[in-house]
């Protein structure tokens, strides 16, 4: 709901980066509804009023929370279970969402992208390599993220020699880093595996991530 409000009030790819930028001050996804309004008028107010005005960061937290406060907050029992994070079907090889593959400690960077992106992403998350085969088979990824910024615990050394067996040779690779000699280095493994690579510092912004992200819609 709060990415449609923004798409509504803004331009639709300031929408997802202002979400993302404010999901990462905020740390932690709220899970009240109180929680979400505080968010609103804390970290999102924040990255609104950073590319637009204070009037304009004004409306659209008014507005948020005039829906965030109509809503009724669910049960616990109402709440619907979890889904895996496994497709369940392979997605449409050159249509719909991007279907990326996200290598990393934790779901929070694609926790992100899919309430940055929405239906224009499709991110599916793993931390133990040996299931990267199972993966690109049955979900026919289009990219790769290898998110250094939260990093699973092994696996990294033999990663190039994975993807290599595993993923098909248009797979893009992104590697959501801080600059680090890690990421320099693994950038640079791809490519010498004939890899096409993108090397991203996410001290400069979320744009070139998302950007990319969109740049394999077809």
């Amino acid at each position: 709901m709060i990415r449609e409000v923004l798409e509504g009030m803004l331009h639709a790819d300031m929408a997802g980066t202002v979400l993302f930028d404010a999901l990462e001050r905020a740390g932690e996804e709220p899970t009240t509804r109180e929680g979400w309004i505080d968010f609103v008028a804390g970290p999102l107010g924040e990255a609104v009023a950073e590319r637009t005005s204070d009037d304009e960061r004004d409306l659209v937290v008014a507005r948020i929370t005039q829906i965030l406060g109509s809503i009724r907050e669910s049960q616990p029992d109402e709440r619907p279970s979890r889904r895996s994070q496994a497709p369940t079907h392979r997605f449409p090889t050159m249509s719909g969402p991007t279907r990326m593959l996200i290598f990393a400690g934790s779901h929070r960077l694609g926790r992100r992208l899919k309430s940055a992106l929405g239906a224009q992403c499709a991110p599916v998350v793993f931390e133990a390599l040996p299931r990267m085969n199972e993966l690109a088979h049955d979900f026919e990824p289009q990219m790769l993220v290898v998110d250094l910024t939260d990093p699973p615990s092994s696996g990294l050394d033999e990663l190039v020699a994975q993807a290599s067996r595993n993923l098909g040779p248009d797979v893009l690779v992104l590697i959501w880093d801080e600059g680090s000699r890690i990421g320099q280095a693994l950038s640079e493994a791809f490519e010498q595996s004939g890899r096409r690579v993108s090397w991203i510092d996410r001290r400069e912004g979320v744009n070139p991530l998302l950007d990319l992200i969109r740049a394999t819609r077809s």
